[in-house]
């Protein structure tokens, strides 16, 4: 009896963990493809990204052109036709950012 209630532990334990884990790497896979020109929208975004200090799941640099790659931003403007847009909220995001001043990316 014992030895059963540890085995389903021990499965139930393994499923838990391969989904958190499979959940972190959604967001990163979400975050690596959001790159180039990115407009900020109130509503209808393509992503909903969530602005933290620390534990980020992309780290941002903010350009002026060349965003050809993970965490380079150029943020679109007036009738510039953007690659993805953006939607800041508080909580639940599709990934995380933190803007920095170098080396930017997937974390």
């Amino acid at each position: 009896m014992l030895k059963k209630f540890l085995l389903w532990s021990c499965a139930f334990s393994m499923l838990a963990l391969c989904g958190f884990v499979g959940a972190d790497s959604d967001r990163k896979a979400k975050a690596a493809r959001c790159y180039g020109k990115i407009k900020i929208v109130r509503s209808f975004a393509d992503y909903d990204v969530q602005i933290v200090d620390s534990f980020a799941d992309l780290h941002v640099k903010i350009v002026s052109s060349g965003a050809t790659g993970p965490g380079l931003w150029r943020i679109a403007e007036g009738d510039d036709i953007p690659d993805y847009t953006v939607k800041y909220v508080d909580s639940f995001g599709d990934f995380s950012v933190k803007f920095v001043d170098s080396f930017p990316g997937v974390q």
